[in-house]
């Protein structure tokens, strides 16, 4: 039953990055979904589904390089590391890991996607801040927004949430 809650939100994340990515917005909702599930459930659980959704969302984008597959196990090691030492109970707390999160994200996908063949000029470098700086943000409001919706249907499914992982570490 958990892996069917894990499916059904990671692929509604998907959509709605899908969503956003037609408005011309870079919103990580894919990978603050990752982030969301392995600090919850773990990688070795989660890590093979991830990395089928991240292609999915690479083919769904058209993508030559697969940048939200790429992302995903470093999105998942740090998933590891903030829940091991992070704080998972303060709502306000989750707004850095969500721009860690959305600045790997930016960072592989202006790596792979939109530097290589690029010549520089004050233009890209611009273009290059915005996307950083929107999906990087983006995340950061995201993550905490995510947590708290996420959460709240976990306990009315009787399912673990982000909030009591400090209790089964």
């Amino acid at each position: 039953m958990t892996t069917i809650w894990v499916l059904c939100c990671t692929f509604l994340a998907l959509v709605l990055e899908l969503l956003a990515g037609d408005r011309c917005m870079a919103l990580p909702f894919f990978h603050v979904a990752v982030f969301y599930f392995t600090v919850v459930l773990g990688w070795r659980r989660t890590a093979v589904l991830f990395l089928a959704l991240g292609t999915v969302l690479d083919l769904a984008y058209g993508r030559a390089l697969p940048a939200a597959t790429l992302a995903v196990p470093a999105i998942q090691a740090f998933a590891m590391f903030w829940r091991r030492h992070g704080d998972c109970r303060g709502q306000g707390a989750q707004a850095v890991p969500g721009l860690v999160v959305g600045t790997m994200s930016g960072l592989l996908s202006l790596a792979l996607l939109a530097l290589p063949g690029a010549r520089w000029s004050s233009a890209l470098a611009g273009e290059v801040l915005c996307i950083l700086g929107e999906a990087a943000g983006g995340a950061a409001i995201l993550l905490p927004l995510f947590c708290m919706g996420l959460d709240a249907a976990a306990a009315h499914l009787v399912f673990d949430g982000y909030s009591r992982v400090r209790d089964r570490r």
